[in-house]
């Protein structure tokens, strides 16, 4: 009977230990808010919900479930709606976590391109200090690389990624090239990256130009004819200005490719000097020295 009674005590306790660890530790977790980032090119009025709640960029907690986002391009002064499509999809927020949006809005929807970057527990069990990233694309079909190597063709998953920053790399012929930094938490979660493709308009240009080369059995351009004299040529630029990242900073390397050697990070929102360009890299002087960065990430300032 005594024994019984110990047995109902104990059933009692673990249920109230139970109980406590829900409402306390597990609910409270649960409903910590994450947060939605949103870039756009060009800048464009954010809806969430239907409900009209700002610009971008965007940046607001939001509680933990999924959320209708629409994006409707303004105009240059911003004063009213611009001449590109507008975009809408559907987000899942989770605790403690980003939901990143990065839209590049063109005159038509095949134009368009641009991906949303969201982060869930894996499905699979990890190795320590490792993460997946799940990569989706529209279409399908694109060569998908990781820090400069080809690992595969979407759909695709990169089993056991290192945690800290990486660059992902999508290509489809005729389609636009995108660059992706992104960062593998800690604690056994899978990157889900899902990105649109958007048309390549120059494509045809660029493999007209391709095939002349190849024909000519040379590396050498054509000629290209001289400008007029009352052509005006575009300034240099002098200064950049850093644009938001997925990682929250931009790496600098010591050579203008994916090669080349990281030597510093800046950060969105920090300006330094215009040094040169060459092909989708741009030189910038910081403090100490000098260093590239992906123009894709920075804007130019006149």
């Amino acid at each position: 009977m005594k024994t019984r009674i110990l047995y109902l005590i104990f059933l009692v306790l673990l249920a109230g230990v139970g109980t406590f660890l829900k409402i306390y530790v597990y609910d409270r977790q649960k409903a910590s808010p994450g947060n939605i980032q949103i870039v756009s090119v060009p800048e464009s009025s954010v809806f969430i919900n239907t409900q009209a709640v700002g610009r971008t960029p965007f940046n607001q907690p939001y509680t933990p479930g999924v959320y209708a986002v629409k994006l409707i391009p303004l105009s240059t002064d911003n004063t009213a709606t611009s001449s590109a499509v507008t975009w809408e999809g559907k987000v899942e927020v989770r605790s403690r976590q980003y939901t990143y949006i990065r839209r590049e809005l063109a005159n038509t929807e095949i134009e368009s391109a641009g991906e949303v970057l969201t982060i869930r527990p894996a499905d699979l069990p990890l190795a320590a200090g490792t993460g997946d990233i799940e990569i989706q694309t529209d279409p399908p079909g694109a060569v998908v690389s990781l820090d400069g190597e080809d690992v595969g063709v979407s759909p695709h998953v990169i089993r056991g990624a290192s945690v800290g920053a990486h660059e992902v790399s999508l290509y489809l012929s005729k389609l636009k090239r995108r660059t992706i930094l992104l960062n593998i938490e800690s604690g056994g979660y899978t990157t889900l990256l899902n990105t649109n493709l958007g048309l390549d308009v120059d494509f045809d240009k660029k493999f007209e130009l391709s095939k002349l080369l190849e024909a000519s059995g040379s590396a050498r351009l054509p000629d290209i004819p001289k400008l007029s004299p009352t052509t005006t040529p575009m300034p240099a630029p002098k200064s950049v200005l850093i644009q938001d990242t997925s990682t929250g900073f931009l790496r600098v390397r010591d050579a203008g490719s994916l090669a080349g050697k990281e030597i510093a990070q800046v950060k969105p929102g920090e300006t330094y000097t215009f040094i040169e360009e060459k092909g989708s890299w741009i030189k910038i002087k910081l403090s100490t020295a000098e260093g590239w960065v992906s123009a894709e990430f920075v804007k130019k300032v006149y």
